[in-house]
């Protein structure tokens, strides 16, 4: 029963986390996977210092001029 709430809990911040980076470049799948595989808290940290994909493209637009 333990391990069953432990396993929804850390699905359920992956899920969170991948939300969280649906405006990012590699999105909700990729942050969700991300967060699957090493942990929902370390790559909340990355999505927090990453920028949104907007922001991203405003630089890049900036460079070329």
């Amino acid at each position: 029963m333990v391990l069953t709430s432990a396993a929804l809990i850390y699905i359920a911040l992956s899920i969170i986390v991948g939300g969280i980076g649906r405006k990012r470049s590699i999105g909700f799948a990729g942050f969700f996977a991300l967060s699957i595989l090493l942990t929902p808290i370390l790559i909340g940290l990355v999505l927090l210092v990453s920028s949104p994909k907007d922001m991203a493209a405003r630089k890049g637009a900036g460079k070329l001029l």
